[in-house]
């Protein structure tokens, strides 16, 4: 291979996180304005992970998100309107991407 340089293959081996187990509304913690999410973390897959939490007025299109620390394992959610319902969403990201996984 006279005057040409090799082609290099770059493989990157790491994996999106894992589903967030157990997400729940912890009842103790529900007023008219404001509701507290728990969850269990998954398994970071080696990297650094954190968490995204979605809320909106169900049949809304718009989603309301909230960045969420590793360390963290619960949230409040506030300024919510009574008697109104709302869908709840979570994931985990890490530095590959993202994955919608878990919907309440």
């Amino acid at each position: 291979m006279h005057g040409t340089v090799p082609n290099l293959l770059t493989f990157d081996f790491t994996e999106q996180p894992s589903m967030p187990q157990q997400l729940l509304v912890v009842d103790a913690m529900v007023t008219e304005r404001s509701v507290t999410v728990q969850w269990t973390p998954g398994f970071n897959a080696g990297e650094d992970q954190w968490f995204m939490i979605g809320y909106k007025h169900a049949g809304d299109e718009t989603w309301t998100y909230m960045n969420v620390s590793s360390t963290v394992s619960q949230l409040s959610i506030g300024e919510l309107v009574p008697g109104t319902k709302y869908d709840v969403k979570m994931y985990a990201e890490n530095i590959t991407d993202n994955l919608v996984r878990l919907l309440c």
